[in-house]
């Protein structure tokens, strides 16, 4: 039997807020930090960061990019929202979030219906922030695509996605529906529509920055 009961647990005690800003500033924003934290190292993670030319400050050692799942009204955007811009590395898969500023990678999202952001550990300020990453995000719940990685991977690194994490993460979506927490989503429109039209690659751009 599927556990569909909520899978964060949401404190009445004043919400942390954790600062949120690309390299060079101009893109700063705020995160409810209360989600499902992973590293991820599949090839689409790694080509996303070799096509902003970022890979050094934000892929791990091993390949693997940490991302922060939440909910889109967990997020919000104070500063410099004209500067976010999206790019897919297909016609399919994953609408990808980055500043056209500096070329930070922001965030990872699917539609304006699914209630689902993966904040990508290079948009948060902990330079800025008094609380370290551990105590605000928790320990990292689970290292995924483990066949895509490089040297010697985390002990517990899954080769793929594991069933677990899977439901979990869509207990996080099914809940976000049910509590319409979908809303309000700084990456697109009330229309549905994103905010940036995707750039989209060819097979021949993708292949560019495949690893």
């Amino acid at each position: 039997m599927i556990d569909l009961s909520f899978p964060i647990r949401y404190s009445s005690q004043m919400t942390i807020k954790l600062p949120l800003s690309c390299f060079c500033g101009q893109v700063k924003g705020t995160l409810e930090p209360k989600g499902i934290h992973v590293v991820c190292f599949c090839k689409d993670c790694q080509a996303f960061a070799h096509f902003l030319g970022t890979e050094e400050m934000t892929l791990c050692q091993n390949g693997g990019t940490e991302i922060y799942q939440v909910h889109p009204c967990q997020l919000k955007i104070e500063k410099g929202q004209e500067n976010l811009s999206s790019m897919k590395l297909g016609p399919r898969g994953a609408l990808r979030w980055y500043t056209s500023c500096c070329k930070t990678p922001v965030a990872n999202t699917m539609n304006a219906q699914i209630a689902f952001n993966g904040i990508i550990h290079s948009f948060m300020d902990f330079k800025n922030f008094s609380i370290d990453k551990e105590t605000v995000l928790g320990k990292i719940d689970a290292y995924v695509q483990g066949q895509y990685g490089k040297g010697e991977l985390p002990k517990g690194t899954h080769p793929k996605f594991p069933k677990w994490i899977t439901f979990k993460v869509l207990k996080l979506i099914f809940w976000g529906k049910i509590l319409k927490r979908n809303k309000p989503n700084v990456f697109f429109k009330e229309d549905g529509k994103p905010i940036k039209e995707p750039l989209i690659l060819s097979k021949e751009q993708r292949a560019q920055f495949t690893v």
